[in-house]
């Protein structure tokens, strides 16, 4: 019954998402992200994260940690380009290059909207 389930599996999945399945560490990586979908490490939460090509829950939540302490430190924005979210211990040239279509840089820190917005 499983080996059934297994084979119509990749039926279920609506055309046009990729599918990422779960690792050991969590099921919240198995949801699907469609193709034409990018999030912004800037502002995305950590279940979406966790969801992208070779990103679990622990790096995942290191890109959050990378975040919040940038913004803490007045940054405008933690990540602005790919080179910067390789700052983030665990992302190589390999695991960045992997993310690049599922990734944007627009969104700011949010002390910096707030500040923006006072002027």
């Amino acid at each position: 019954m499983i080996l059934v389930w297994l084979i119509a599996l990749p039926a279920l999945i609506p055309q046009g998402f990729h599918a990422i399945w779960p690792s050991h560490e969590s099921a919240a990586s198995a949801l699907p992200i469609p193709l034409q979908q990018t999030l912004d490490p800037n502002v995305a939460p950590w279940y979406e994260l966790s969801a992208l090509p070779r990103i679990g829950d622990s790096l995942a939540k290191r890109i959050i940690e990378f975040r919040n302490t940038a913004c803490a430190n007045g940054a405008e924005r933690a990540f602005e380009n790919l080179a910067d979210l390789q700052q983030v211990r665990g992302i190589g040239p390999k695991t960045a290059a992997k993310l690049a279509p599922f990734i944007r840089f627009e969104a700011r820190c949010a002390g910096a909207i707030k500040e923006n917005q006072g002027r």
